[in-house]
């Protein structure tokens, strides 16, 4: 055992080293999200059940500011979850997320990131059935949880990045909730210091 963690060790200080050797600039600006495949589990009001939907596409944009071999960023993403359900009782039901995100990345090769920390997520169910009187659901779901994440630079201003969030604490329903998504993101630099 000691000689695996030795290794590690020594795998993680040269990353470490190597990281800081490719950026030793500090850059700032605004990363545009495109969030390509997405998948998300929610409480669904109608069937009174926890159930996942998938989706494609969404949005986003986030503040970055990156110095050496981390990035931090404060942004906001809405992740393409809109699947329309059946409920029950026929009719029609959506269910959607919005993300505000705390974020810390770390590069630990050349162009291998990880991505770590906390979300605020309001997951919102609408639900209209056909049966009369017609009574129409809708519910927000506000959580706190962690972001956690691993990614590639595929160019300098490209990434593709695979996020997962679980939500830790519930204020409405107590569910379980998360999102998972892989997403393109495109940095657009407004400043930079060598």
């Amino acid at each position: 055992m000691r000689p695996f963690l030795v290794l590690l060790l020594a795998v993680f200080s040269h990353a470490v080293t190597k990281s800081q050797i490719v950026r030793k600039n500090s850059l700032a600006g605004i990363a545009l999200v495109l969030p390509l495949i997405n998948n998300g589990i929610s409480y669904d009001y109608s069937a009174r059940k926890t159930s996942d939907q998938s989706g494609y596409l969404g949005g986003g944009v986030s503040l970055f500011y990156r110095k050496n071999h981390n990035e931090f960023s404060l942004g906001y993403e809405h992740p393409g979850l809109k699947m329309d359900l059946v409920p029950p009782k026929g009719g029609y039901s959506h269910f959607s997320a919005d993300l505000f995100e705390l974020t810390v990345q770390h590069l630990f090769s050349k162009n291998v990131f990880i991505l770590g920390g906390i979300n605020y997520t309001k997951y919102h169910f609408y639900s209209s059935p056909d049966i009369p009187p017609f009574p129409k659901i809708q519910e927000n779901d506000r959580t706190i949880g962690l972001t956690t994440g691993a990614g590639i630079e595929i160019s300098k201003v490209t990434t593709l990045l695979v996020s997962y969030r679980p939500a830790l604490f519930s204020f409405d329903k107590k569910s379980y909730h998360q999102v998972l998504s892989l997403a393109l993101r495109f940095h657009i630099n407004f400043w930079k210091k060598r």
